[in-house]
């Protein structure tokens, strides 16, 4: 029987799922270095997510100035491109 199905619905939180997860030798000495190797799975792959979306934060802002938003689809703000030639299709008076 495959462990998940052992894990009883009544001792997850609603909102978890179970997974197996295959370890070698070598990655099962330090899973079980861990107090909570669930919860430290869980952080990592937040932690994963979050930088990702972190970039496409950064690419919201202008490059030229980084004190104020992008204009939709461009890499600068409106006062910066008219400080550096840009014009509104992006390219380059």
């Amino acid at each position: 029987m495959r462990a998940h199905k052992l894990i009883s619905n009544s001792l997850l939180a609603s909102n978890m799922r179970p997974i197996n997860v295959t370890l070698d030798s070598v990655t099962w000495e330090y899973a079980k270095e861990k107090t909570n190797f669930s919860a430290w799975v869980r952080d990592q792959l937040r932690s994963e997510r979050n930088k990702r979306e972190s970039h496409k934060t950064e690419s919201q802002w202008c490059r030229a100035c980084r004190g104020r938003p992008a204009k939709p689809g461009m890499a600068y703000c409106r006062s910066c491109q008219i400080d550096l030639g840009i014009d509104m299709e992006g390219e380059e008076e």
